[in-house]
């Protein structure tokens, strides 16, 4: 109960500070109106983070204080006063420790985000030659169904060692995307080609280099 009385008293408290203030937004129905003003409010509002990580840690402490409650019960068969079971998280023997546990939570969460956008990144770069392997392998007739993971396997074995080359030679672009952005996309057409033939250089240099 306390729970859905403090969600309600946040989104009430956010929709007035969006609209509040804003005559001509509250009496308009206009959607696209309305999303601009409630993204205005959530990336230029530092009172909005602060509602949101004071919601997010009063959630941590109420749920938390229910499954004490909850195990409590289970391990009693009986629960002789509830509320006052799932308030102890708010006592001196529960409150700060849960609140330092729920950080070390929170930063080992990130490092694990971090953890997985590196092996993304590992995965999909020891990838990124599987197509022009594969063109070799077909034109000279040495791929059959039974192989076709092996332009897979050639491609991580080429790139053992050019993965950050790769990665640089793609940051390389950034600027040519941002210009292409700023012109609407008008310079597809010579930028795509040129993004090609790099690419195909990339890896006739790396087959090269795997010979010598």
């Amino acid at each position: 109960m306390l729970l859905v009385m403090g969600a309600f008293w946040f989104l009430s408290n956010f929709v007035s500070q969006v609209v509040g203030d804003d005559s001509s937004l509250a009496n308009s129905a206009n959607f696209d109106q309305i999303y601009a003003q409630v993204l205005r409010a959530v990336t230029n509002n530092p009172q909005f983070n602060l509602n949101v990580a004071q919601f997010s840690l009063a959630y941590l402490l109420v749920t938390t204080g229910v499954s004490f409650a909850v195990l409590s019960w289970l391990r009693r068969s009986r629960l002789e006063r509830p509320l006052q079971a799932s308030l102890q998280v708010f006592s001196g023997l529960f409150f700060w420790r849960v609140l330092f546990l729920a950080l070390v939570y929170l930063a080992i969460e990130q490092i694990g985000f971090a953890l997985i956008y590196i092996v993304v990144f590992y995965f999909t770069y020891s990838f990124r030659l599987t197509f022009f392997v594969l063109y070799d392998a077909s034109a000279k007739g040495k791929l059959a169904w039974r192989q076709i993971f092996k332009p897979l396997m050639q491609s991580w074995q080429l790139m053992r060692g050019q993965r950050w080359q790769l990665f640089c030679l793609d940051i390389s672009f950034l600027g040519w995307e941002l210009l292409n952005f700023f012109t609407l996309g008008l310079l597809t057409i010579f930028i795509a080609p040129y993004r090609v033939l790099t690419y195909a250089l990339f890896y006739e240099n790396t087959v090269t280099r795997g010979k010598d």
